[in-house]
C-alpha cells in the first residue's frame, strides 16, 4: 500500500507542479503588467510638462552615469525604482557597451528601442511629439526586453524581434508585456516588427 501511495504522490507532483509553475509566472506577469502600467502614466505625466513630446531612450548616450536615461528621467513621477523591477527577470543596473558605441543597461527588467534617427519611439535627446506617432495603439513605447538594439532591421543579429525570441525578454508564458503610446499596457505573444515603428506601414 505504501508503494502505491508513494507512487500516486509522484504522479500528482507531476502533474501539479507545471501548473503551480504556471500560475506563479502568471502572477508575476501581473506583477509585471502593473509596473509597465505606472511607467506609462509617469511617461504620460512626463509629456505633459515636457510640451507633449514622449520621453526619449536618453538624454545623452555618453553620459558617465544613467541618470540622462528613461527610466531616471521619470523618476520624479514614479517616486519608486521598485517599478523598473520585472519580478520575473530583476535588473542589476549593471552597464555595457553595444556595439553601436552607446552604453546602455545590461539586460534590463524593460526598455525601449534604440533607434537613432530610425523609426521608433527610443531616440536620443528630445523625445518624439504626440503628432509623430500614427499609430499610438499598436506602437510600443516601453516593454520586457533582453536587450535594446542599435537597429530596427529584423535582417540583424541585434534587431529588436531577435533579440525578442529570447526567454528572457519572453519570459511570461512565452510572451512578454508592453506599454504602448497610448498608454494601456498587455501581454503579446509575438514580437513583431510593426510594433516598434511609429509608423505601422513601415
Amino acid at each position: 500500500m505504501r508503494f502505491f501511495s508513494s507512487h500516486i504522490i509522484a504522479i500528482l507532483a507531476a502533474i501539479l507542479f507545471p501548473v503551480f509553475a504556471k500560475a506563479r509566472e502568471k502572477a508575476r506577469q501581473a506583477s509585471c503588467s502593473s509596473n509597465l502600467k505606472q511607467i506609462g502614466l509617469a511617461c504620460a505625466m512626463y509629456s505633459q510638462d515636457y510640451d507633449q513630446r514622449y520621453v526619449p531612450k536618453c538624454l545623452d548616450r555618453s553620459a558617465a552615469d544613467m541618470s540622462r536615461y528613461w527610466y531616471y528621467l521619470i523618476m520624479p513621477y514614479m517616486k519608486n525604482e521598485q517599478i523598473l523591477l520585472c519580478p520575473s527577470r530583476p535588473w542589476g543596473k549593471a552597464k555595457c557597451t553595444c556595439g553601436g558605441g552607446e552604453d546602455r543597461p545590461n539586460n534590463p527588467s524593460y526598455d525601449m528601442p534604440c533607434s537613432a534617427g530610425g523609426n521608433s519611439m527610443g531616440i536620443i535627446g528630445a523625445g518624439r511629439s504626440e503628432t509623430e506617432v500614427q499609430a499610438p495603439s499598436t506602437t510600443i513605447y516601453i516593454s520586457d526586453i533582453y536587450c535594446s538594439a542599435t537597429t530596427m532591421s529584423t535582417t540583424m543579429a541585434d534587431g529588436v524581434v531577435t533579440r525578442m525570441s529570447y526567454t528572457t525578454s519572453k519570459r511570461h508564458n512565452d510572451g512578454y508585456n508592453a506599454v504602448y503610446a497610448d498608454g494601456h499596457a498587455k501581454w503579446q505573444k509575438e514580437a513583431l516588427y510593426g510594433f516598434w515603428t511609429i509608423d505601422p506601414n513601415d
